[in-house]
Formats: C-alpha cells, sequence, structure tokens
C-alpha cells in the first residue's frame, strides 16, 4: 500500500471499500454476496422487525441455522461472562466506536437512508435497541434457540435484509461498489464489536490486558454470533485471535483517510446522535460533544474531522472518565446494572421506559448542560491552571473542591438575596 493508493481511495467520491492488500482483502469477494437464506422471505416476513425496534422485542416464526461444527459451547459460555462482567466498559467502548465508525461512508449512507438521523428520538431508540440486543446475547444462552439471545440474533438478521432492500439504489455494481449491507460490509461491523471494542477497552479505557485466553473466548462468542447474523465463514473475522488482528491491523491502516474523506452523512448521524443521546440519556449535550470531540486525535493520529464544539475541558474530562471506568470495577459494575435495568425496564414497563425518556430525561440533560457540565468545565479549567491536568486523580480532585466551591457560592448568594427580601419586606 503507498501514499498514491491512500489518496486515491475517497469516500466522498465513490462508495467502493477500501483496496485492502492484506488479511481484509478476502472480504472483499463478499461485496456481491448478501444472505441467501433471509433475503429470499418475502418483506411482509421480515420488514415487521422494524417495527420492534423500540422495544428490542425479538422476533418469533424465522428458521434458525444449524450448530456450526466449530462451536465451542465451554468457550462460548466464558466469553459471555467475560463481556458480562466487563459490560459496563463494553458498552462504552462500543459508543465510541459507533460513533467513529459513522466515518465508513458505505455504513453511514445506509443509517443515514433507514431514518436513523430523522430525529433525536428516533436516533437514540434505534442505538438503544441495538444495545438492548447486545445486553441479551452477552447474558442469555447462546445455545438454546428459543432463548433471548439467540431470537434477537435473528430479528436482527431480519432487519439487516429489510435495510438491505431499502438502500439498493445507493449503491453501484456497475462502479464496484458491489450492495448494501453485503458479506463485506457485516464482516467490518463484526470487527467494530469484537476487536475495535476489545482495543478500546484495553487502549483509551486503560483496562489491563485480556490474557489469551480469555481474548479467544471473546473472539469465539463473536464468532458464534456472526454465524448466526448470515456471516458465511469466509468472511467471519473472528475465525481466530490472530486472523482478527491481522484484520484490524489491515483495517486501521486506513483509518487516517478513512476519516479525512467521511461524507456529509457522518456529520449528520453524529450530530443527531449527539442531540438523541444528550436529550434522553439524562447526561446532556455538552457531555455527548466532549465524547464525540475525546475521539479525535488518539494514538499518533492528528485529523479533526468532528463539526462539535464541546465546552473547554469536556474532551479531557471524557478521556479520564474512560480511565476511571476502565480501572475501577465499582464504576464498571455500577454501568453495568444501569444497562441492564435500562434494559429490564424498556422490556417489562415499555411505557414507564417511554416516559422517562421522553419527560424525565430531557430536564435532567437540561439541568446538567445549564449548570452541571459548565460547573465541570470551570473546574477544568482551574484543574489545568495548576498543573494538576497531567494527573487525572488530582484533576478530579480538583473538580470536586471547585464544584463545591462554587455550590456553596451559589448558596450564600441566595440566602444573601432571601436577606435582602425579607429586610425589604419589612419596611
Amino acid at each position: 500500500m503507498t501514499t498514491d493508493d491512500m489518496e486515491v481511495w475517497d469516500q466522498r467520491l465513490t462508495l467502493r471499500p477500501p483496496p485492502y492488500k492484506g488479511a481484509m482483502a478476502r472480504l472483499l469477494e463478499g461485496l456481491e454476496v448478501g444472505d441467501d437464506i433471509i433475503d429470499a422471505l418475502p418483506d411482509a416476513m421480515v420488514s415487521p422487525c422494524t417495527r420492534h425496534r423500540g422495544a428490542s422485542s425479538e422476533m418469533d416464526g424465522v428458521e434458525q441455522l444449524p450448530e456450526p461444527e466449530w462451536v465451542d459451547w465451554d468457550l462460548v459460555r466464558k466469553g459471555q461472562a467475560l463481556w458480562s462482567e466487563h459490560l459496563g466498559r463494553a458498552f462504552l467502548a462500543l459508543t465510541a466506536a459507533l460513533l467513529q465508525g459513522f466515518t465508513i461512508a458505505r455504513f453511514a449512507e445506509v443509517l443515514h437512508r433507514a431514518g436513523y438521523a430523522q430525529s433525536p428520538l428516533t436516533s437514540v431508540n434505534r442505538y438503544s435497541a441495538t444495545a438492548f440486543f447486545l445486553h441479551d446475547w452477552f447474558l442469555y444462552p447462546l445455545d438454546d434457540p428459543e432463548s433471548r439471545a439467540r431470537k434477537g440474533i435473528y430479528t436482527v438478521r431480519c432487519m439487516h435484509s429489510y435495510a438491505r432492500r431499502r438502500s439498493n439504489e445507493l449503491f453501484s455494481r456497475e462502479a464496484g461498489e458491489g450492495i448494501p449491507l453485503s458479506q463485506y460490509d457485516l464482516g467490518e461491523v463484526q470487527l467494530g464489536f469484537s476487536v475495535v471494542c476489545l482495543s478500546v477497552m484495553e487502549n483509551e479505557l486503560a483496562m489491563p490486558k485480556f490474557a489469551c485466553d480469555e481474548r479467544e473466548a471473546m473472539v469465539h462468542v463473536w464468532r458464534l454470533i456472526g454465524w448466526h447474523l448470515g456471516i458465511q465463514d469466509r468472511f467471519n473475522v473472528c475465525t481466530s485471535v490472530d486472523d482478527l488482528e491481522a484484520c484490524f491491523e489491515d483495517y486501521m491502516r486506513w483509518t487516517p483517510q478513512r476519516l479525512r474523506s467521511c461524507r456529509e452523512s457522518t456529520h449528520v448521524l453524529q450530530r443527531v446522535a449527539v442531540e438523541g443521546f444528550g436529550t434522553h440519556l439524562f447526561l446532556g449535550q455538552q457531555y455527548w460533544k466532549g465524547f464525540l470531540a475525546a475521539l479525535q486525535n488518539v494514538r499518533g493520529l492528528d485529523i479533526n474531522y468532528v463539526r462539535v464544539k464541546p465546552l473547554p475541558g469536556m474532551m479531557q474530562f471524557v478521556r479520564w472518565r474512560f480511565l476511571a471506568v476502565g480501572r475501577s470495577a465499582k464504576l464498571n459494575a455500577v454501568m453495568s446494572h444501569f444497562i441492564t435495568l435500562m434494559r429490564e425496564t424498556r422490556r417489562r414497563r415499555p411505557k414507564l421506559a417511554d416516559w422517562i425518556q421522553v419527560s424525565v430525561a430531557p430536564k435532567v440533560a437540561a439541568a446538567n448542560d445549564l449548570v452541571g457540565w459548565r460547573l465541570v468545565s470551570l473546574a477544568m479549567r482551574l484543574a489545568v491552571a495548576s498543573g494538576a491536568a497531567a494527573s487525572p486523580h488530582k484533576a478530579v480532585q480538583m473538580l470536586a473542591a471547585a464544584s463545591t466551591a462554587v455550590v456553596l457560592l451559589l448558596v450564600a448568594l441566595a440566602r444573601r438575596r432571601r436577606v435582602r427580601l425579607a429586610l425589604g419586606g419589612r419596611s
């Protein structure tokens, strides 16, 4: 691969994948290959799946594949236990992978056509539904065709087929772009859910490296999930840890050009996701602006491509939060519990989940944006000025002290105002 190869491949001009020469090259043979089994079903069979996105409910009546000969159920269960143990960390890493993954034009154009950016609420509902399916795949049996996990996999597989049918006109076979959600695309998405997620956990979150046997088990889980999602063995990137790492290395070589040549749909999806996550997931938009900005200029890349502008210090705060979650078992456990609580509330009490999402979360988010994150921004600037920026621990201490001081000042001013009003009333 040469610099000229990099510059010639421009996503703004084509939906062709990078001209891979390494381990990812074998996936290019899948550009014209879809999912023969599910694509043969009538629209009425697969299109109802889209009505389940909000509740993430599973679809019945889809014939499942037999188990692959290579599956090792002990390894699958071990892998699921590890993914479940690190659920909070995994979801944090997967969110980063999603927002960065919007830079893949083939992915972004399909999501945009499917309506993922039509409104902030729609956006958060669609991505939450995917997250809830992932939750079930990690926590429920994968060896039982009637389990939530297995039914969920086939629901998602039907969704892929439905999206493939709706997005066909976006791609030109004559120009070498293949078909939407091809075997190539599914393999690339599988790469994101597996090795990209693990890489973010071990680097940006600074977790201890997984042992070889742990990594093998976690990857084997995704090999099985990929099988039932309809990924043919020859396009499955999780056949082994070594093959997966080779694919990741090949993929990452093209990441700089991927970022430099992202399409307008990338920015639209990111903006609406920030608005949706910020408004309907409690934290507020200022946090998610910092989150998105924190994904830039990492691992030696100096490419500023996002269009959101976070408050000063928020990008650093988000990066320190990554480290805190990666290093703290308690924070991971709290996040894991919250994710499961959200999932079960959505499953068992969907009306309550809707009310929280539409009526409660936006109020909390607005308060965070109006007061909370501005205090954090102030504290972070104080931390930088004091020289504590080099130490996350010291910066967190400074953040807590500064936030407390500002709150006490606001309380004192409020009391002073009440005293003045009282004195004025007496006179």
